[in-house]
Order: C-alpha cells, then structure tokens, then sequence
C-alpha cells in the first residue's frame, strides 16, 4: 500500500494526464508513462478514481482485448455519485441502446434485479437525469429508456 501523500499526488498527475488526452490511455501508455516500478501505486489510485466514478473503464476501439481510462467530465461525475454497482448495469444497458433504447423487459431480464429494486434503480436514474424514459414508435404500449440526453432515432 502507498503513503497517503505519494497517493494523492499521483492522483494529481493521472487526472492531468487523463485530461490532456480526452480520448482516453491505455495500461501500456499509463506504464510508459510512469514506469513499471509505480504500476501497483497506478492500480490504487484508478480504483479509486473509479470508485468515485471520475474515470469510467472502456475496451479500446483499436484492440478490445486492451483496456482505456477515460476521465469523467466533474459534472458527469457528481450525476453518478453514491450511484452502485446495480444502477451501473442499468446505465450502461441503456447506454449500449443509444438511440433505439432499451424496453425495459430486456432491462430486467438482462439485470436480474428484484422488482422493488429494479424500480428504485430506474426512479434514481430518472431523477438524476441520467436515463429517460420514452414510448416506443412501432408498440405504443412498450416503453424504453435510453440516456437523457439521447434523441430517439425515428
């Protein structure tokens, strides 16, 4: 485990970094960058800054077997604060919908969260404006739910 210091200082270093590559870097580019000696000090900062979901976790375009950290807009952040591990799922089951959205039967089957939870989890997200709820065009009585800011596609 890393001192206290030397942790918050690399935190300082990785979020400058991260933010002056908005794209995103990948573990080999975080290792060059820091050196293999400061990797284990590396790992403990990200989790943290995943943990408070400042940095979100993505497959590289390039090769989807490698991983990228990308750096969370502090406005985007504070929207996913205290948010959990459940309401996560729903998140990015309606982000990977993008602009069909997702009807909320596969949400559930997808998730397998209790009912009472399933719709606290939706009632959370809405309210956060994080995902919206619309009606289906082709089955009026189905309603889907993408991210907020997400037209639907006609």
């Amino acid at each position: 485990m890393s001192s206290s210091g030397e942790i918050d200082e690399l935190r300082s270093q990785l979020t400058e970094l991260l933010r002056k590559n908005p794209m995103g870097l990948t573990n080999g580019q975080l290792e060059r960058h820091f050196g293999a000696n400061k990797l284990i000090a590396i790992a403990e900062v990200l989790n943290i800054l995943l943990d408070s979901k400042q940095v979100h976790l993505y497959n590289s375009t390039e090769n989807p077997n490698e991983l990228m950290y990308k750096l969370v807009a502090e406005e985007q952040a504070q929207k996913f604060e205290g948010i959990g591990p459940q309401q996560m799922l729903v998140y990015q089951i309606c982000q990977r919908s993008g602009s069909k959205g997702v009807w909320i039967g596969h949400i559930k089957a997808q998730t397998e969260i209790t009912e009472p939870t399933f719709t606290k989890t939706l009632k959370l997200l809405e309210s956060r404006q994080i995902i919206k709820a619309v009606r289906s065009v082709t089955n009026k009585s189905r309603k889907l739910y993408m991210l907020f800011d997400t037209v639907p596609a006609c």
